[in-house]
């Protein structure tokens, strides 16, 4: 490539083009909350909300023009608690859903 012309060769490996960002969303980050005892929360309502969540996002970068791909990736083991905080570690598995847009 000659210095000062652009670069048009395509992406390799699947890398979309331009201005890439990446988001996922937790399950455990919705409906969840610390007790005196332990801890609430509502898988059902939290898995629903997440992947809520998700599409709502696709669907307001999609309105931007926003080229998006949505997937999940099952059986993620996420942790609340534990050091550094006032609360024991506690393991969730659960599905992620994440995007990729450009």
């Amino acid at each position: 490539m000659v210095a000062g012309q652009e670069d048009r060769r395509e992406p390799r490996c699947g890398v979309l083009k331009g201005a890439t960002m990446q988001q996922f969303f937790f399950p455990v980050d919705f409906e969840f909350k610390w007790t005196p005892d332990w801890y609430e929360w509502d898988r059902g309502k939290a898995v629903k909300a997440a992947l809520a969540a998700r599409d709502a996002r696709a669907k307001a970068l999609r309105a931007e023009g926003r080229r998006v791909r949505c997937y999940t990736l099952p059986d993620q083991t996420t942790t609340r608690g534990g050091i550094n905080t006032p609360h024991p570690e506690v393991d969730f598995v659960v599905p992620v859903y994440g995007l990729d847009a450009n």
